[in-house]
């Protein structure tokens, strides 16, 4: 078999036990297929796990976070001279209380 299309040429482990699981006389067109095939996996298990990542992080916010963020809000409008801004800071007062945010942690 030609050096090029030895199955330690594969990065993954896992492609390398489909490269030696196959019979040997096919073994190097499966290399030659899996090397061809190995940088779009790696490329679409990144993407999978950084997709999954930020879903479970989206999924498992919890309402004080939720909450702290919406609280207060800072309003900022243009003005007309320039690096100049007019800031407010806009606060809930029904909903507001006099607890300290951070004493439910």
């Amino acid at each position: 078999m030609n050096k090029f299309f030895n199955p330690n040429k594969l990065l993954l482990q896992e492609l390398k036990d489909i490269a030696y699981t196959t019979p040997k006389p096919f073994r190097w067109a499966m290399v030659w297929f899996l090397l061809w095939f190995e940088p779009y996996y790696v490329d679409y298990k990144a993407k999978k796990a950084v997709d999954d990542a930020i879903e479970d992080y989206n999924n498992n916010l919890c309402d004080f976070c939720e909450d702290w963020r919406s609280e207060p809000g800072v309003k900022i409008i243009p003005s007309e001279v320039e690096g100049l801004q007019d800031m407010s800071i806009n606060v809930d007062y029904d909903t507001d209380t006099d607890q300290d945010p951070t004493s439910n942690i």
